[in-house]
């Protein structure tokens, strides 16, 4: 499993466009073989900056998206930063989920009981 994370300060008066071309670039990457996610977050509250994240397969699925020609429209939102991007390419080898939230609080594995009351 592998996460792609760009995360992008947009240049002064360049904010809704590069919103539009991540949104255009999420719609067409979901819809290729071996993405699982693919989403646009907004940071609100100090600099803007907007978080571009893919979720695939594995390595070739995205290697194969990094070299499609669709691949050039992720390098154009990228020229419309204010600064270097922060990019980061994960390979996942372990998903841990709420059974390690559980087993880290102390909780039982009983769904549907108030989170609130279980542990600290």
């Amino acid at each position: 499993m592998i996460l792609s994370v760009i995360i992008i300060k947009p240049r002064t008066g360049k904010f809704q466009e590069l919103l539009d071309v991540l949104h255009f670039v999420q719609e067409c990457t979901t819809m290729k073989t071996g993405c699982l996610y693919s989403e646009t977050f907004i940071r609100h509250g100090g600099e803007e900056k907007v978080l571009y994240m893919e979720h695939w397969e594995s390595a070739e699925h995205l290697s194969r998206h990094v070299l499609s020609k669709h691949y050039a429209y992720v390098l154009t939102a990228i020229e419309l930063a204010a600064e270097p991007p922060v990019v980061s390419i994960f390979d996942v080898v372990e998903r841990k989920g709420l059974e390690l939230i559980r087993t880290l609080r102390g909780w039982e594995a009983e769904v549907g009981k108030d989170a609130k009351t279980k542990g600290n």
